[in-house]
């Protein structure tokens, strides 16, 4: 599929900001800052990229390349440039991850720290967030509309917008069971399309980057 869409978020952000907050992926707000030392006292895997340095435990791995694609491709878009590579701390499930940060979830991200936290091997929707923070602060629920549409894997040329870090999810649900916040006491489905509001293919990418200097 050709590279020619660019999901533009506009009233669907306040939904997309409700789907993150019930999903387990937090804002690009930072939580209380980690102690870097527990955390490198554990993840003593090193890989280091272009544009990213991944630290990680023995026996876990993950995906530099898949990472690296999305981020030229989503850069470029956004006509950003970072003025220093970002830090990938991956870890082996929520458990790990609270161990060593305090936090139970799948992935946060530290725009200004130039960091992202998270459980997957390769993350995307926390990676916009840091290019994001180049551009302006949008509101929270701006914010993560724009992480879910940016969230595409052009390393295998597929350009439809997931949520999730990485991978095809139209549609997800969600029950109470799911941490680290309260649920809703019935399954919800939630339809990915719902919070692709405009695409700017007609509009260009100024409209957007406009819109996150709000």
């Amino acid at each position: 599929m050709a590279d020619r869409r660019l999901p533009f978020l506009v009233a669907g952000s306040a939904l997309a900001g409700l789907v993150v907050s019930l999903t387990g992926c937090d804002s690009s707000r930072s939580p209380t800052e980690p102690d870097p030392e527990v955390i490198l006292e554990e993840l003593t895997e090193q890989v280091e990229t272009v544009h990213f340095i991944f630290h990680f435990a023995p026996g876990d791995q993950v995906d530099a390349e898949r990472q690296e694609a999305h981020h030229r491709w989503a850069t470029g878009r956004l006509g950003v440039g970072l003025p220093q590579k970002i830090e990938y701390f991956k870890y082996r499930d929520r458990n790990h991850m609270q161990r060593l940060t305090g936090r139970f979830t799948n992935g946060w991200a530290d725009p200004d720290g130039f960091a992202v936290h998270a459980i997957q091997p390769a993350n995307a929707h926390e990676a916009v967030h840091v290019y994001a923070g180049l551009l302006g602060r949008p509101s929270d629920f701006f914010d993560e509309g724009l992480a879910v549409a940016l969230t595409t894997n052009p390393l295998t040329g597929d350009y439809e917008p997931t949520y999730g870090g990485f991978g095809s999810a139209p549609k997800m649900e969600l029950n109470k069971r799911q941490e680290p916040r309260s649920r809703p006491a019935r399954p919800v489905t939630v339809d990915r399309t719902s919070i692709e509001v405009f695409i700017v293919s007609k509009a260009g990418i100024k409209p957007l980057r406009a819109a996150t200097r709000i």
